[in-house]
Formats: C-alpha cells, structure tokens, sequence
C-alpha cells in the first residue's frame, strides 16, 4: 500500500513533521538551554554567599567565647588595679594621720615643757631661742620681700605704731613668729570702715554636710603672710617704727607701711575686697 505524499517513517509510524515545526521546536530547545545556562551562575552565586554567612555565623560563634574571656580578664585586671590603688591610698592616709598626730602630739609635749613665749625678751631666753631667731628672720626677709615696709625718715608730723612679735608653736612642730601691728594704739584717722565678709559657722556647717552626704573631698589651705596681699590706702599713710631685734643703726629712721599687717583693725576688710583670678 503506498504511503501517502508527506508522511514519513517516523516513530509510532509518523512521518516526518513540517518544516516550520521543526524549526520551533529547535529555538524553544534553544531557549531552555540559554535559561538553564543563565540561572546556573546565580544558583552558584547564591550558594557561595549562603556558605560565607554560614562561615561567618561560625566564626562568629567561635569567636564570641574568646571576647567574653578577654573582657572578664580585662574587668579582672581593672578590679585588680582598682583594689591595689585603694590599697595604696589607705597606707598612704593612715602613714599621713598617724605621723601628723606624732606631730601634734610631739608639738604638744613641747608646747607643755616649753610654753611659747609671750613677748621678744621671754624668746630670747628660751631654750628654743636658737628656733625662734630663725623663725623671726624668715618673717622679716619675707615682709621686705613683699614691699611691706618703706624706709623713711622720722618727722615731727609723724606718729610711729608700735610693732611687736608673737610666737607660736605649730602642730607639725614648726616655729612661727609674727610680726603685727599693736592695734590697740591705732591712729583712728588710718581706717574708716573695719566690718570684713566673714562666713557663719551654720553656712559651713551646711558645706561639711553637703560634702559628707555627697562624698565629696574637702581640702583646707592656709595662705602665708596672707594679709599682706592687701595694699595700704595712699591717702592714710601708717608709719611704724623698728621692731624689737631690728632696732640697731636705724636711728632716726621709721617705716612706711605700703601693705595690710596683722593688727590693723581694717586688715580684714582690705584682704576681703582684693580681687582675686578663677
């Protein structure tokens, strides 16, 4: 039997497929080949970054226990630091009160055997006199120093303060001797206002429990010669004579007092409106 025109031997008996067939069966293969090649590199790029997140998620689980022990050993060499500087600290406190009541109470047996002395005399006769002139040099050099005094010529027109030397024994055990005005012989026409700002004990007492409650430190100075920062009002000149110990070849001669002095009633009051920097 013949086959008919068209008709091939292909499978199950078919023949062969139209021409325009073959050809879209050919680019739809094509394609497919072209979209499994394409999507390929992003399956791969997708794996490796999948995989380096995978990495790093592992790292960073190994690496987490090794901060944690760095950071509890930094916070045990910090603990450690901190309780070796407390350490230091208190030593160093209790070393400093116990030698300053050694002082004290060493200035206090002292100041018991030797009480010190109440006038110029009653020191050059003291056992310690040896202290007490060195203590009385330090303050005069110091006031000179100072522009405390200017030397002038004694005058009809003058009248001449009287100056006298006190003495005392510290608690670290230092002598100090001071040179003040007897102010009990102050001209009046030297000093008009002598009221001084001054703070009241409730004020401080208030300060000390602030800084208790607070914690707070509280430190305490003392100013040498403190006074003498103060200068003298031009237009009420103070002359003073010669202190004892100091009187030898300066006859005739006195002292102009250009700076505030221990025992001038308007000393205080002076130092208090002195302008002081931050």
């Amino acid at each position: 039997m013949p086959v008919p025109e068209g008709v091939g031997s292909g499978a199950a008996g078919c023949g062969p497929l139209p021409q325009g067939k073959e050809r879209t069966k050919r680019s739809q293969s094509k394609e497919s080949k072209q979209t499994k090649s394409a999507a390929t590199p992003r399956v791969e790029v997708a794996h490796s970054k999948n995989a380096q997140q995978r990495s790093a998620r592992i790292r960073g689980a190994e690496e987490e226990p090794r901060v944690a022990r760095a950071m509890q050993a930094l916070e045990r060499m910090l603990d450690d630091h901190q309780l070796l500087w407390e350490e230091e600290r208190n030593n160093w406190s209790n070393e400093h009160a116990l030698r300053a009541h050694d002082q004290h109470n060493n200035a206090v047996v002292n100041t018991q055997i030797h009480p010190d002395p109440r006038h110029w005399k009653a020191a050059r006769t003291d056992p310690r006199s040896a202290q007490w002139r060195k203590a009385e040099e330090k303050e005069w050099n110091g006031l000179w120093n100072k522009d405390c005094f200017e030397e002038a010529d004694i005058t009809g027109d003058k009248k001449l303060h009287h100056m006298i030397w006190t003495y005392k024994t510290k608690s670290d055990g230092t002598f100090k001797a001071r040179l003040c005005l007897d102010g009990r012989r102050q001209d009046p026409s030297t000093y008009s206002n002598i009221s001084s700002p001054t703070m009241q004990m409730a004020s401080m007492r208030i300060l000390l429990a602030l800084a208790a409650h607070k914690g707070w430190s509280v430190y305490a100075d003392d100013a040498a010669q403190a006074f003498l920062n103060a200068p003298r009002p031009a237009d009420q000149p103070l002359y003073v004579s010669y202190p004892e110990g100091y009187k030898n070849n300066k006859k005739g001669k006195c002292m102009l007092l250009r700076k505030m002095l221990y025992g001038l009633h308007d000393a205080r009051r002076t130092y208090g409106l002195v302008p002081r920097g931050p």
